[in-house]
């Protein structure tokens, strides 16, 4: 049996791996936070305007609670954990009211709550659109909550997006 000889690697050069340049991941990670701050915050500020001159153009009136209509949906546990199989009734106004030019407006509201937040007969304060007004609602603190939520969560992520991203930016200049 011919004797083995040893693998001899003179003359190979192994290929040159071009070095990879540095990722400074702090700098990736700051600039799309800025980025989803800036949409954040741009989507927050049109959703506030809008909101604003809706309710510049909105008029009142004295309206009557003619009806409640029940439709049924889901509802939280009574621990809050997670929606649960079980329907209730929730129960939208009906609302009658009058425009300055005497035009009467029968509208069932978007709005339900359970229980029922009015009684048939009650009477309320409606705000409307002149140029729409069967988009009515009722004139209540729960409304305005309403209005504002989505404005208020979005400007509140872009800040928060916002400080993370001037917290990165302000760490990697510290660090150069």
């Amino acid at each position: 049996m011919p004797k083995k000889r040893p693998i001899s690697f003179k003359g190979l050069r192994p290929e040159r791996i071009p070095p990879t340049p540095d990722v400074d991941v702090t700098k990736i990670v700051s600039v799309i936070f800025l980025g989803v701050a800036v949409l954040l915050l741009s989507i927050a500020g049109v959703w506030t305007s809008l909101t604003r001159d809706m309710l510049a153009k909105e008029k009142s009136a004295t309206g009557i609670v003619v009806d409640m209509v029940e439709r049924y949906g889901p509802v939280l546990n009574d621990d809050d954990s997670f929606i649960s199989t079980r329907e209730v009734p929730y129960y939208y106004p009906v609302v009658e009211f009058y425009t300055p030019e005497e035009k009467l407006h029968h509208v069932q509201l978007a709005t339900g709550s359970w229980p029922p937040a009015y009684e048939i007969g009650q009477e309320v304060t409606v705000l409307y659109d002149p140029e729409q007004p069967l988009q009515a609602r009722i004139q209540s603190s729960s409304s305005a909550f309403d209005l504002w939520f989505g404005p208020a969560i979005l400007f509140s992520l872009g800040a928060i997006f916002l400080s993370i991203a001037l917290a990165l930016i302000w760490a990697q200049n510290r660090r150069s």
